[in-house]
């Protein structure tokens, strides 16, 4: 490792050319690419205690191919970081690169920064716990210390003990214990939450926007404000209840090789949380373009409802099977299956709302979470119509919309639409998306 890493460091070099960046590598087999900086979209950055304490860090330079980064430079200065993303986002906009480079990702204007109150909420919410424990099980196995560590716990002593408490002992440890765990699991999940989103910062800087988060190891990630395609609210029951909410950005071209540092985990995660008051003015910040007055909401279909109690009653049906318990079990399962059934098909039809706007589209839905959707006219790529036999038989259409760029999270499919609502949009979108593609192309030329 420490031969490969050596032969690495000296075998890589990158320059900043006048017009573009050239990184060379290799030792047998020579490989050097030259990525214009117009082409830079995001200049990320991971920084573990050791990178931080050195003043430096690991960069991944991204442009709008994104299947996967076009360079991962090691071991650069803060001060050259912001040279490359400054040099980029001066390509972009056509103006000359500032002379003076800040030294840090600490300039532009702060839109929202996230404190330690709300990233506990949010640990509670995403209930991460479950994931780190069964990682600390997976490194006891791997080291057999596992049995070590329930003896010393006193795990076997406890389940002995159980036969001398008698009926009512047992539930009542069986409860303390199940409680124990779940406030474990709680509790792990708020410190992982912290841990990972720690000083959490999303700044405005100039057409850039920079996000920021981690105590242990610092994680950067750049968005050219271009890039966006679409923005989704999203609102646990939870969250609702505590006047909270997410935002989530969908963007073009990023990373998908899963080795990213969590930069895209940052950026699907546009502001892990945040009051929901604050919501429109965030959005307003980062997409003015997005006008958050209140549009004109279209329910889907009423026969909706019909459609969805009948799939949800066949998921749970199975809780009949409780009939070879006992009959009466069978008769209790089928009624909470119709009831839960009947109240969730209800509640879908009524959250369920679409709207088209001055700028785009926006669709609401969710009955656990609630989720809505801004989706502008000029990222729309694809839109096409979809309809099944069942569909066709309740005249109703499915919407799909594919925003430029943004892959399978960008699709929005709006279903249960009527008909002649569905190709309304459906003409809508289409003329939306050329316009805005004929304006582009005027103003190339």
């Amino acid at each position: 490792v420490l031969g490969h890493a050596v032969t690495r460091y000296l075998t890589f070099t990158w320059t900043l050319a006048p017009d573009e960046l050239v990184v060379r590598e290799g030792l047998f087999v020579k490989n050097e690419r030259h990525i214009p900086y117009e082409r830079i979209q995001n200049v990320d950055l991971v920084q573990n205690p050791l990178h931080r304490a050195l003043g430096v860090a690991e960069v991944r330079i991204e442009t709008a191919a994104g299947a996967k980064p076009e360079a991962v430079l090691q071991v650069l200065s803060t001060n050259e970081v912001e040279a490359i993303r400054q040099r980029g986002a001066a390509e972009r906009s056509g103006r000359p690169a500032p002379l003076e480079t800040p030294a840090s990702d600490e300039s532009g204007d702060v839109v929202v920064r996230v404190p330690a109150t709300q990233l506990a909420l949010l640990g509670l919410v995403m209930n991460r716990g479950l994931a780190v424990i069964g990682a600390g099980f997976a490194l006891l196995m791997e080291f057999d210390v596992f049995e070590t560590v329930l003896g010393a716990l006193g795990f076997e002593a406890w389940i002995e003990s159980l036969s001398d408490t008698g009926t009512v002992g047992i539930v009542v440890q069986i409860l303390v214990f199940a409680a124990s765990g779940i406030a474990l699991l709680l509790s792990l999940s708020v410190v992982w939450t912290i841990v990972r989103f720690g000083g959490f910062t999303l700044r405005s800087s100039g057409e850039d926007l920079r996000l920021s988060c981690g105590l242990l190891t610092r994680i950067s990630a750049s968005i050219p404000r271009r890039r966006i395609q679409a923005i989704t609210v999203s609102a646990p029951w939870l969250l609702r209840l505590t006047g909270h909410a997410s935002i989530e950005a969908q963007t073009a071209g990023s990373a998908t090789d899963g080795r990213d540092g969590g930069q895209n985990l940052l950026r699907r995660r546009f502001v892990p949380i945040l009051p929901a008051a604050d919501v429109p003015d965030v959005i307003a910040a980062v997409a003015p373009r997005l006008d958050q007055a209140a549009p004109e909401w279209h329910p889907v279909s009423k026969r909706a409802a019909r459609r969805i109690r009948r799939r949800a009653f066949v998921l749970l049906a199975p809780l009949g099977l409780l009939g070879l318990v006992t009959p009466w079990a069978a008769v209790v399962g089928l009624g909470v299956a119709f009831v839960a059934a009947w109240s969730y098909g209800g509640a879908w039809t009524r959250a369920a709302r679409v709207a088209e706007t001055p700028w785009g589209l926006a669709w609401r839905r969710g009955v656990v979470t609630r989720r809505t959707t801004l989706l502008p006219f000029d990222k729309v790529q694809t839109v096409r119509l979809a309809s099944t036999p069942f569909d066709r038989r309740y005249d109703h259409r499915t919407l799909v919309v594919d925003a430029a760029g943004g892959g399978r999270d960008s699709e929005i499919r709006i279903p249960f639409l009527e008909r002649e609502r569905a190709e309304a949009l459906f003409a809508s979108l289409s003329q939306g998306a050329s316009t805005t593609e004929y304006m582009l192309r005027e103003r190339v030329a």
